[in-house]
């Protein structure tokens, strides 16, 4: 961020040599490189550390047990990025999982343990789902156990499939169940209610429509943030020409403290509430 907000003000472009908006632009584009950079770091530490999981029984603090600890805190670090918005299902390919075609998977589910993970073909997972190979017994070991998920079956909202779990072919897996509860899974079909399983709103519509609705909502959320920010840059003096080490030193300053702070509890306390404003907002003018 320091290296690219001091590149920016020294280009001899006049709206890139203010301060605030090369500021801005900065923050923006480091933000849209960590999405792009830090899953696929997550995903080349997998396999060099860990490699392909292994179906077994490991010990507590065992080197096994140690390189599985670094990669998953180091997936869970990284996140998802750009494939949130691009395809979950990509992503866990990338990490080793079997998917089938047609499926969908929501972005907030977790599934973990790719390499041990077969999801067949027309499954659904929905929200906050889990599908996880791993368990620890008696708080000694860690068992790591294949999972399979068969074909067009549907795990419902904070539905938790189990280490070595097999859900059999067009099974539902109701909300907040398990798979220790498949006995009670085969009475309703409830993919009717999965929200990631609806149909997808037209391309021009989300576009022309969505997008700029969206980005209406979070630019007045965010708009407290980004009047701290001008105040940050405009109201404290630097030197005019400043290489990153100054960038550095100047962000540093005691002085600066009680700004941050200010921007830390606004997007704490205040943020929440204005977007919650903006979606009544919209709701009503949208849909009245």
């Amino acid at each position: 961020f320091l290296f690219l907000w001091t590149m920016l003000q020294g280009l001899e472009i006049h709206i890139l040599s203010d301060r605030f908006l090369s500021l801005l632009i900065a923050l923006i584009a480091t933000k849209i490189a960590r999405a792009i950079v830090l899953p696929i770091v997550g995903i080349l530490v997998k396999w060099i550390v860990i490699g392909k999981y292994r179906r077994g029984e490991y010990k507590i603090w065992s080197p096994y047990y140690l390189r599985w600890w670094i990669v998953h805190q180091t997936l869970e670090f990284c996140g998802r990025g750009m494939f949130e918005h691009l395809s979950n299902v990509m992503y866990l390919r990338l990490l080793g999982a079997k998917i089938g075609k047609n499926v969908k998977i929501s972005p907030s589910s977790v599934i973990t343990e790719a390499d041990l993970v077969e999801i067949e073909d027309d499954v659904v997972l929905d929200s906050f789902s889990v599908v996880s190979p791993f368990a620890l017994e008696n708080g000694l070991r860690m068992v790591l156990d294949p999972v399979k998920v068969g074909t067009n079956a549907t795990i419902c909202h904070r539905a938790v499939v189990c280490p070595g779990a097999t859900i059999p072919a067009n099974t539902s897996l109701s909300p907040l169940s398990s798979s220790h509860e498949l006995s009670a899974a085969d009475h309703i079909d409830f993919r009717p209610f999965c929200r990631i399983a609806f149909p997808s709103p037209n391309w021009a519509l989300k576009f022309f429509v969505g997008f700029p609705i969206l980005l209406w909502v979070y630019a007045v959320t965010y708009a407290p943030v980004i009047c701290m920010l001008f105040f940050l840059v405009k109201e404290f003096k630097h030197k005019k020409e400043m290489d990153w080490q100054d960038s550095l030193d100047w962000f540093l300053t005691p002085d600066r403290l009680a700004v941050y702070l200010a921007i830390r509890g606004i997007r704490k306390c205040c943020c929440p509430f204005i977007r919650l404003f903006m979606v009544i907002l919209v709701k009503w003018i949208v849909i009245g």
